[in-house]
């Protein structure tokens, strides 16, 4: 199975007339791939939200149609009462199960938000219990005195060895982590903007919104834009499949592909430990040396590539 290049194909019929209902391609390596699946030639052209995707068809043991994920999900979210936090964990837990890893964390963490000892929700994030308390893999290590640094952890007495060379390597690594990190918080927010869950979309947009204030970035604010003018398009796209389902007809012109957003970002923080150095300038009469600290200011550039559908009516 692979990956169409982006742009590649377009196909009518993106959301046939009946958008509830999706193919359901069972490999025989056990996986599973969901979407509005088009046979050409030998193979099968999978249309999903995230675009289009060739499966060869000696790789398929079964097809079969069924409801859709995001019609599923939105089967169980119009069920559930507003306060009902125990459900909503468990929707998370299924979400994570069925590999829709970033859904699964947002509702999760929204989750804990009301419900703060939701032991569900905790296992979907990954949290353990430590000392009677819920905490993330890396607080539980911060709270038994460990460091980390590039990506390792150490004792403060292990990490007041680590000179030279070796100690320069760890600061690198630790900067591409935190670069690797926002990154990973665009593309997650993305991919939430585009969640049949409204609260997750809104929860999403609100990731990149406080992204771009905070950085100054337009970039960002032109992110945000954007993914909401394909999000309501989609919607409409939605909509009139359905109506035209109703009516026992169909709407040409829906067609699909893959864009590749670029986001470039300036971000910037302090570094610390803050320096200081002493000097006899400007000391007072005694001649005793003044001590200065001297912050400096680290400035990390961003790129990022967000893949995102491409929806034309």
């Amino acid at each position: 199975m692979r990956f169409l290049p982006c742009l590649a194909l377009v196909l009518a019929l993106l959301l046939v007339a009946a958008p509830a209902r999706a193919d359901i391609l069972e490999l025989k390596d056990g996986r599973f791939v969901e979407g509005v699946v088009v046979e050409s030639g030998e193979s099968f052209i999978v249309h999903s939200r995230f675009g289009p995707t060739e499966v060869k068809a000696d790789e398929v043991k079964r097809r079969e149609k069924a409801t859709s994920v995001d019609a599923q999900i939105q089967a169980h979210l119009a069920k559930l009462d507003p306060d009902d936090q125990k459900n909503r964990a468990l929707l998370a837990r299924w979400l994570k199960e069925i590999g829709r890893v970033d859904e699964a964390e947002a509702l999760a963490e929204a989750v804990l938000e009301v419900d703060l000892q939701s032991a569900e929700a905790h296992k979907v994030l990954g949290h353990v219990r430590h000392q009677g308390v819920w905490r993330t893999p890396d607080e539980a290590k911060r709270a038994e005195g460990l460091e980390k640094h590039g990506g390792r952890w150490y004792t403060p007495a292990e990490w007041a060895n680590v000179k030279g060379d070796a100690r320069a390597k760890a600061v690198e690594a630790e900067k591409k982590l935190w670069q690797q990190s926002v990154s990973n918080q665009v593309n997650r927010a993305v991919k939430l903007m585009l969640s049949p869950d409204l609260r997750l979309r809104a929860r999403g947009r609100a990731t990149l919104e406080t992204l771009a204030k905070e950085y100054e970035n337009e970039r960002l604010t032109d992110l945000v834009r954007h993914v909401d003018a394909y999000v309501k398009n989609l919607d409409e796209v939605r909509e009139r499949h359905v109506a035209a389902a109703a009516a026992g007809t169909t709407v040409p012109g829906a067609t699909s592909g893959m864009l590749l957003a670029e986001v470039r970002a300036t971000f910037s923080r302090l570094k610390r430990p803050i320096k200081e150095f002493e000097t006899s300038l400007a000391s007072n009469i005694g001649g005793a040396p003044v001590k200065i600290q001297l912050p400096e200011l680290e400035v990390i550039n961003i790129r990022t590539m967000v893949g995102m559908p491409a929806v034309v009516r």
